[in-house]
């Protein structure tokens, strides 16, 4: 009953807007300093460079400029964008049974921690990642095979800021495939709507004659398994903290989905197969998986406000308290 009355005062409301809203920019303080150093709370590599350079970011790059203030305020704003349409996300698909902004709050929390405040190409693909799970939601509803284009290409402007991305195609046409949605036509749909930021790309690197770039830009993000992670003791805490909390959002929705319909079931069989398939790729270490950790985030988010939306027991509603308070934590000392 207390972990009931304890979702329905997180409904979406103005209120509960506003309130997470003036975290979000209490969590990014940082961006307000004078001096701002963008180091990432958890996730940065022993070695190999902040982030790689990509066909897309490259030409971002070249519109802003780096590392300044216009960076930081669009990262910003696309931070909480993703926050906004999570909640819509929701609204839309009812992939929780309950009107309720919790993975929002989970991904502001989360996202604090493991982003670097400034602009970078996995803040970008945060939304690229949500416009894909919108596009193949709506697809597997409908059967219209504009949204399994639109899929195709989100997945292949992503592709152009993080080329390891391309990898995420297999669980999408797996999902297409558990929903008998996947035919001659959806394929061709969302192969065309792949193929037209890729041609466009290949055409621009062509005409200012630096297709040897384009090149090496990808052949780079599958050459070599390079990334490591070096955590603190706080930090491995926290990270076992969250891994455990994951394990057991994941084992209850297989084990207890006896109250799920058939599409949500799918749906979240999707998100949850989405999670697991690119933090495989982050730990075997690709050079350009750290931007990974931004869609990672996201779809962490939505597992575990879908969990803790669901689950009302009294263990449920203390594992939820201790994890703001542990975040917080490590937030203050990391």
């Amino acid at each position: 009953m207390r972990g009931n009355r304890f979702t329905e005062s997180l409904n979406p409301n103005e209120k509960n807007i506003s309130i997470l809203l003036i975290l979000m920019l209490a969590l990014w303080y940082d961006l307000f300093l004078p001096q701002n150093t963008y180091m990432g709370r958890l996730f940065q590599p022993e070695s190999s460079p902040l982030y790689m350079e990509s066909p897309l970011y490259t030409l971002l790059l070249g519109w802003l400029q780096p590392w300044g203030i216009i960076n930081d305020i669009a990262a910003l704003l696309l931070f909480i964008a993703t926050g906004g349409l999570l909640i819509r996300f929701n609204g839309t698909f009812a992939y929780i049974k309950v009107r309720t902004i919790l993975p929002a709050v989970f991904f502001c929390t989360l996202g604090s921690i493991f982003f670097c405040h400034t602009l970078t190409p996995g803040i970008f693909l945060s939304v690229l990642l949500i416009g894909g799970l919108y596009s193949s939601f709506f697809y597997v509803e409908t059967f219209n095979p504009i949204h399994a284009f639109n899929a195709g290409l989100f997945i292949s402007i992503a592709t152009l800021l993080s080329p390891t991305y391309i990898l995420l195609i297999i669980p999408y046409f797996i999902f297409f495939h558990s929903t008998s949605a996947l035919n001659l036509r959806s394929f061709l749909a969302s192969l065309f709507g792949f193929i037209i930021p890729a041609l466009y790309a290949t055409l621009y690197y062509v005409v200012i004659g630096e297709t040897a770039t384009l090149t090496e830009f990808f052949s780079k993000s599958f050459s070599t398994l390079s990334i490591q992670y070096k955590f603190n003791d706080l930090e491995t805490a926290y990270l076992l903290f969250l891994g455990c909390t994951t394990a057991w959002a994941i084992g209850h929705f297989i084990l207890d989905n006896t109250h799920d319909n058939i599409k949500s079931r799918k749906q979240n069989t999707h998100i949850n197969s989405l999670f697991l398939w690119i933090l495989a790729l982050m730990i075997i270490g690709f050079p350009d998986s750290q931007n990974l950790l931004y869609p990672l985030t996201l779809l962490w988010s939505m597992i575990l406000g879908r969990f803790f939306s669901i689950n009302s027991s009294r263990i449920a509603y203390i594992v939820f308290f201790l994890f703001l308070a542990i975040s917080l934590l490590t937030f203050i000392l990391a």
